[in-house]
C-alpha cells in the first residue's frame, strides 16, 4: 500500500499552517526584568550624583566644612585712642648772658609711636607805635621748644633756654602727630605749630599751665 495512516495523535512536522504560534512567555518576561535593574541602576546613580554635589558643596567630608567655618576671622573693631597730656610742675632760672631756662615736666598716656611733645608760647608782635607811644599787638607767632623726653613710665620733660621769654607769658603743651621720630624746632614739620600754635590740625592734644596754678613750682 503506497498510503499510510498516520499515528493518532501524531506529528509530521510541518505543523499547522493554520494555527497561531505560541507567545514567548518567558522571553517577555525576562525583558521587563531587565528593564526594572536598569531602572533602578540610573535611580542609584543620579542619587549618588546629588550625594556627591552636597558634599562638595558643603567643603568635603571629614569635617570640612567646620574647618572652612573655623578658618573664617571674625570682624575685628578697632578704636581710635586719643593721647592726653598734663603738667605736673615747671620752674625758671637766669640764663647768663641773657635770657632764662625753663624746666616743664608732666604726664602723657596713649601716645602713638612716632608722637612728640612741645611747649610752646605765644609771642604778640606789634605795629608800628602810634604817637601816643603805645604798640598795637596784630598778630602773634609761638615759640617751640625742643621735643620732651619721654619715659616709658609715661612722665615726659622738657628743658628749654629761651633769650627773650615774653612777660606773662602762659605755657602750652602739645602732642604733635607728625613728626616721625624727634623733631627739632627748626625742623619744616614746625612750620604749623609756629603758625596756628595749639590750633595746628597736626595737634592731637594739648594742656596748659596758668602762670598761677597751684601746686606748679615756679623759681
Amino acid at each position: 500500500m503506497s498510503g499510510g495512516v498516520a499515528p493518532e495523535g501524531g506529528d509530521s512536522g510541518a505543523g499547522d499552517p493554520g494555527a497561531a504560534p505560541e507567545p514567548p512567555v518567558r522571553a517577555s518576561r525576562g525583558a521587563s526584568a531587565l528593564r526594572w535593574q536598569t531602572a533602578i541602576a540610573a535611580g542609584i546613580a543620579a542619587v549618588a550624583t546629588v550625594v556627591a554635589a552636597l558634599i562638595a558643596t558643603s567643603g568635603g567630608g571629614g569635617g570640612g566644612g567646620d574647618k572652612a567655618a573655623g578658618d573664617a576671622k571674625p570682624a575685628v573693631t578697632t578704636t581710635a585712642v586719643r593721647p592726653s597730656v598734663s603738667f605736673t610742675s615747671w620752674s625758671e632760672k637766669p640764663a647768663p648772658p641773657k635770657g632764662k631756662e625753663y624746666e616743664f615736666e608732666g604726664s602723657v598716656s596713649e601716645l602713638p609711636a612716632g608722637f612728640t611733645l612741645h611747649v610752646v608760647i605765644e609771642v604778640p608782635s606789634y605795629g608800628p607805635a602810634p604817637l601816643d607811644g603805645t604798640a598795637e599787638v596784630v598778630g602773634s607767632e609761638w615759640m617751640v621748644s625742643p621735643a620732651a623726653d619721654v619715659l616709658r613710665n609715661g612722665s615726659w620733660k622738657v628743658v628749654w633756654r629761651v633769650e627773650h621769654p615774653p612777660a606773662g607769658a602762659r605755657w602750652v603743651v602739645v602732642v604733635l602727630g607728625n613728626c616721625p621720630g624727634t623733631c627739632s624746632a627748626d625742623s619744616a614739620a614746625m612750620g604749623g605749630l609756629k603758625a596756628d600754635g595749639p590750633g595746628d590740625p597736626d595737634v592731637v592734644a594739648t594742656a596748659t599751665a596758668p602762670p598761677e596754678t597751684p601746686g606748679l613750682q615756679r623759681g
